[in-house]
């Protein structure tokens, strides 16, 4: 759920079809689509507290950070801030906090993970994982670097 699909800053959702997720409808990663066989037009139902909704797929959106299903990765989908309060997740609630530190080495990143855990950690807020990523880099480069070293171990 972004407040604002327009004007991203971290992590960028591209829509690639179909329309940004609103009201009822919902959004579905593009390699979820793609392995589930799920289209635009059709609906998903999703279990809640007993009651079964069936929500209507209208768009198609390229996540950066998605493990493909084909690699154990869940099914993603997306919706707005309507659509997470059906799920039982109230306005301002979040399960992930994106920061990014200007100029950023990974010395000054984790000195302010470390920071922003400290203040959290005031507020009964705890801190499961951080994720430490370069700017410019990919997140998914290391995986690729170390199948390339195995394919050219298995080549010679």
């Amino acid at each position: 759920m972004r407040d604002d699909y327009q004007n991203q800053l971290y992590d960028w959702l591209i829509l690639t079809e179909g329309e940004w997720p609103h009201g009822d409808n919902i959004a579905v990663e593009r390699i979820t689509s793609d392995y589930y066989g799920i289209d635009i037009g059709d609906s998903v139902i999703f279990e809640m507290a007993g009651t079964d909704r069936a929500l209507p797929v209208t768009g198609k959106i390229r996540h950066p950070f998605v493990p493909p299903p084909d690699f154990g990765g869940n099914a993603y989908f997306f919706v707005d801030a309507d659509g997470l309060a059906r799920f039982g997740i109230p306005p301002g609630q979040f399960t992930q906090l994106l920061v990014r530190v200007t100029p950023y080495s990974e010395d000054y990143a984790r000195d302010r993970a470390a920071a922003i855990k400290d203040q959290l950690s005031k507020q009964n807020i705890g801190v499961a994982v951080t994720i430490y990523q370069k700017p410019d880099e990919h997140w998914g480069r290391p995986f690729i670097e170390g199948i390339t070293i195995v394919l050219r171990v298995l080549a010679v």
